[in-house]
């Protein structure tokens, strides 16, 4: 988290990020690439709303389900952190539920 963010600044329900708090840029990526920092109450930017889509399809074509009660923001935090890999990002939540 950004040094100039506080805790309580993100638990305050006034707080609005702005883009720079909402993803950092991955220092000596290559290619270039970004992490998302908040995950709720913020927009999916349109490649990530792709990666949710396509892992739907993913688990739709492998006849694969989550729970219902899974919401897709903790689908997409696990997509971001299995770096969208579709089968990593299955297993690692039926491993959390």
């Amino acid at each position: 988290m950004p040094h100039c963010v506080t805790p309580d600044a993100v638990i305050r329900s006034d707080f609005v990020p702005d883009e720079r708090v909402i993803h950092f840029t991955v220092p000596n990526s290559r290619p270039l690439r970004s992490q998302r920092l908040i995950f709720y109450g913020q927009e999916w930017q349109h490649s990530e709303s792709e990666h949710l889509r396509a892992f739907h399809n993913y688990m739709r074509d492998k006849q694969l389900s989550l729970p219902e009660w899974w919401p897709d923001t903790e689908s997409m935090r696990v997509l971001h952190a299995a770096n969208w890999d579709y089968h990593k990002t299955y297993v690692d939540i039926m491993n959390i539920v």
